[in-house]
């Protein structure tokens, strides 16, 4: 799901995820969190500005890529 905020160059998206290997499980967010941040820079280096893990209050983790220049931090 993504959702345009307000900003174009602003998109919140959030996910679940599914069971997965040999042995059906849910990977947890942080490990899923994780491999996303690695796929970004190592797949789209000159596009990635910068990247932020942070734990939240409610306990999730949320990722925050810059990807443009004027994008806000």
């Amino acid at each position: 799901m993504a959702t345009i905020m307000t900003s174009p160059l602003l998109a919140r998206v959030a996910g679940q995820a599914s069971r997965r290997g040999m042995i059906p499980r849910v990977p947890s967010g942080d490990s899923l969190v994780a491999a996303v941040e690695a796929w970004l820079t190592s797949a789209f280096p000159e596009t990635v500005r910068s990247s932020r893990r942070t734990v939240l209050d409610s306990g999730a983790t949320e990722l925050a890529v810059v990807l443009h220049p004027a994008a806000p931090e």
